[in-house]
């Protein structure tokens, strides 16, 4: 992609014409949409199989557990209770992007830059692709059934949070590789 090419606008009207526009949930406004556009552009055969998952998916009615979407693309749906905000720490990935979604329930998701990080909780494990670290403030974003989210290898987030009182909850998450452009 030239990068004189690559402007909000266009962002905004490749994204306003792809096949993301057309879900029936809504993409949250954190997202990075120049990444978004970017990965969808550079690696088009994953985001593609995330799509049709996310599109064609009745995520209240599958069982927990993992789902293989081809390539290196994959899906976890987990349900759990969600926890203070007090007993969690950010997590961030370097190796893919999560497409995450609460089709029941809803939570707060924190998110933040990897350049505010305050102390590592625990270093990078390239196996497990995480690490965990600390950061002080919390920018909240809440995660219902009307929205998706979008992390990005830059973006640590800290899922998993109630929402006045714990709340049990679906969700999915869909495992892209990220491909430095």
């Amino acid at each position: 992609m030239k990068e004189n090419l690559h402007t909000d606008q266009t962002d905004q009207e490749w994204f306003k014409n792809s096949e993301w526009s057309k879900l029936s949930i809504q993409p949250d406004q954190s997202i990075d949409l120049r990444k978004f556009v970017e990965q969808n552009i550079l690696n088009p055969k994953n985001w593609q199989a995330a799509f049709k998952f996310m599109s064609e998916s009745d995520f209240n009615n599958m069982n927990e557990g993992r789902y293989e979407l081809g390539g290196e693309v994959y899906a976890t749906i987990t349900d759990y209770n969600t926890k203070n905000i007090s007993v969690a720490d950010y997590e961030a990935h370097r190796k893919f992007i999560d497409i995450q979604y609460v089709p029941k329930g809803r939570e707060y998701i924190g998110l933040t830059s990897l350049d505010d990080i305050i102390s590592i909780i625990q270093p990078y494990d390239e196996e497990k692709d995480i690490e965990f670290f600390h950061k002080p403030d919390d920018n909240l974003l809440l995660a219902d059934p009307a929205r998706y989210f979008v992390f990005f290898p830059t973006d640590g987030h800290k899922p998993c949070l109630r929402v006045g009182s714990s709340d049990k909850v679906r969700k999915v998450v869909v495992k892209i590789p990220y491909l430095n452009p």
